[in-house]
């Protein structure tokens, strides 16, 4: 059994004991006609090898039924919070704010495979449509299209001739190296660095056997970017980052349809502030796959680039939509109610999602950030005070030290300030959190000096663009850290 996100199986526990822990948000884009929800299929074998399978395959169907036009598709965050659950689909339908389950399991026997789904009402639990499929395990990408095509039928969507093509397309010839992209997009591996080495040995691997694999290169390139996102990357954020962008390039090189990839090019191309490149990707991952809710994130970091707080209220309104029992998609809604004066409501939802557990990293920092906009800076600093508990991840560090500074608390800005730079020494990476804490202490000359560093170590955030630093950005000198950005 994979494990996503015991946070959101918690967060969902809540909702449905009704204590509705967080609002419900607009329920799908005005365009969709049908909504769905893939549980995920059980391992009937029995054999805990299969187990990869069983998921990889449900992610397929995932993908796969979010190219059909018109029809919203819950993100697996969410889908798989009911993995092995008791609940009836009435109830699971509920949580999820959809009309449909695709429910199933697979059973896999020497070199054949059984797959069994049946599509259920949410509304009233009846069984819509169920098949059985008996194949050879080569024709696991027919059954997926299969199975599609069928569900489309039954919510009587129609299917362009590009769609059902898209739908029929066979990612890899190569069965064994889709057992390892399977094994390698295990979401448990992306939770150490050794289990991402692990990751990387198998798309790695995948690749050996089909060099054309575009979803293996991709895979490849998402596991280096959670390195370099990290800060724990054995090598330099320069040199991630160059395996990362040739993994992706050569993903949509092979396959110019894969969301995936192009999600990742977005990524990075905004993390060397290439930012007009880095839209015109994300546009082209979400025209792909609207249900690719990789994409949403990164687009609501851009909207803070381009200084549209309106747009990253948005953008995470809809990724909360797409993924609505996802602690990560709640957290950045509520960052986005913040930077749009929406103080209360997105106060208010992350000390809700604090009592999640496991806590995300982020909420901290948001709270700070949410309490700074504010002006009130002894909250900001309270806020802060549980990165304590965390003193090796040095993302925030310098907001706690930026807080104390404008709290008037010099002397324990000095303090953290003496920590992050420490860090920077050892790691040359960084350098941001070094340069907020100089600018809460009013020392421009050096802030200026660690902001430009953060432009080579690409670490400079997006918070730069907040109202917190318009002191600098009316500098003469922003203009030329600015020129530096391809805005």
């Amino acid at each position: 059994m994979v494990v996503y996100g015991v946070a959101a199986l918690v967060l969902a526990a809540l909702v449905l004991a009704g204590s509705r822990l967080l609002p419900r948000v607009a329920a799908g884009p005005a365009s969709a006609t049908a909504s769905i929800a893939v549980l995920p299929l059980a391992n009937v074998s029995g054999d805990p090898r299969d187990a990869a399978l069983a998921d990889g395959l449900t992610e397929e169907l995932i993908g796969v039924l979010a190219k059909i036009d018109r029809l919203r598709v819950v993100a697996r965050t969410s889908a798989y919070v009911f993995n092995k659950s008791n609940l009836d689909a009435r109830q699971i339908a509920d949580s999820l704010h959809v009309a449909n389950i695709l429910e199933g399991g697979v059973q896999r026997v020497g070199q054949r495979i059984r797959v069994q789904v049946r599509l259920v009402d949410g509304h009233d639990g009846s069984t819509r449509w169920a098949e059985t499929y008996d194949r050879e395990v080569k024709d696991i990408f027919l059954v997926q299209s299969d199975i599609a095509t069928a569900v489309a039928r039954e919510l009587d969507l129609r299917l362009g001739g590009r769609t059902i093509a898209a739908l029929r397309r066979a990612p890899t010839q190569n069965i064994a190296a889709y057992d390892l992209y399977l094994r390698g997009s295990d979401p448990t591996l992306n939770r150490s660095d050794s289990g991402l080495r692990l990751s990387v040995d198998y798309f790695r691997k995948a690749i050996a056997l089909d060099s054309t694999y575009a979803g293996a290169y991709a895979g490849l390139a998402r596991t280096y970017l959670i390195l370099l996102l990290s800060q724990n990357a054995a090598s330099s954020a320069h040199e991630v980052y160059a395996l990362a962008e040739e993994a992706a390039l050569k993903a949509v090189a092979l396959d110019d349809s894969l969301a995936d990839g192009h999600a990742t090019v977005g990524l990075l191309r905004m993390l060397r502030y290439d930012f007009a490149d880095a839209e015109k990707e994300l546009e082209r991952s979400r025209a792909l796959d609207p249900g690719q809710y990789r994409t949403y994130r990164t687009l609501i970091t851009l909207s803070y680039w381009k200084e549209r707080p309106a747009d990253a209220l948005a953008e995470a309104n809809r990724m909360v939509d797409i993924d609505p029992l996802s602690p990560s998609a709640h957290v950045e809604l509520a960052r986005a109610e913040c930077t749009n004066g929406v103080y209360a409501e997105g106060l208010a939802r992350l000390k809700r999602l604090g009592a999640v557990r496991p806590r995300l990293l982020r909420i901290p920092s948001y709270a700070a950030i949410c309490h700074s906009l504010k002006g009130d800076w002894p909250a900001a600093v309270a806020a802060l005070h549980s990165y304590q508990e965390n003193r090796d991840d040095y993302r925030g560090r310098g907001w706690l030290g930026y807080a104390l500074a404008r709290s008037g608390q010099r002397q324990e800005a000095l303090a953290v300030l003496t920590d992050v730079t420490a860090h920077w020494q050892g790691s040359k990476q960084g350098a941001f959190e070094v340069a907020i804490v100089y600018a809460g202490l009013g020392n421009r000359d050096q802030a200026f000096d660690w902001l430009n560093r953060s432009v080579d170590d690409l670490s400079l955030s997006e918070n730069i663009m907040l109202p917190l630093f318009d002191d600098l950005r009316a500098d003469p000198r922003f203009v030329r850290l600015r020129s530096r950005l391809r805005f």
